[in-house]
């Protein structure tokens, strides 16, 4: 298989069980893989191995997965805290207006009235939707919280890696 780039899509959890399943959180909330596919774990992108998913089976809001040569507890805790990684060209099409979320990491964000605030450093989810952690311009330390709502986000284009937000009143004050 040729490499192309590989996107974080999850993070190992906890072990489950004895056999070496492993609770997997999906970036998305839905396993982007089936039963007989390639994964890439490893702490960082660079560090990788391969394994191939052996059963999957969602559970809650996680997922177990069992990968081929994991066959106990104590292989499959050497891989907690780990990310799940899956090649780019994996990831299922999506529509002009939509993207991913790696997408968005390090795009500038800029005001309605053209002030550069900074930009995306990491993207979490509070409930029914995501905040963007902007890292703010000489403002070392002082990151701003974006939600990622429509009275917020007026444009998001991945083709000039560039978010357009309407400032709601405090979003951008200085705490």
């Amino acid at each position: 298989m040729s490499m192309d780039t590989l996107i974080e899509c999850g993070r190992i959890g906890r072990t489950f069980g004895v056999k070496g399943d492993l609770v997997v959180h999906w970036n998305n909330k839905q396993a982007p893989v089936s039963v007989e596919e390639v994964l890439f774990i490893g702490q960082s992108v660079q560090v990788t191995n391969e394994y191939c998913v052996a059963a999957l089976r969602q559970q809650g809001r996680s997922f177990i997965v069992q990968l081929t040569d994991i066959t106990n507890r104590e292989l499959a805790k050497s891989l907690t805290g780990q990310f799940v990684y899956l090649p780019e060209s994996h990831l299922t099409p999506l529509a002009s207006d939509e993207y991913y979320c790696y997408q968005l990491l390090g795009m500038n964000v800029v005001t309605d009235a053209g002030i550069d605030v900074g930009k995306v450093v990491h993207i979490f989810s509070a409930g029914e939707n995501d905040v963007y952690e902007v890292s703010r311009v000489g403002m070392e330390g002082k990151n701003v919280l974006i939600p990622a709502i429509v009275q917020v986000i007026k444009e998001i284009s991945v083709s000039e890696k560039r978010i357009i937000i309407y400032p709601i009143n405090g979003l951008l004050d200085e705490k």
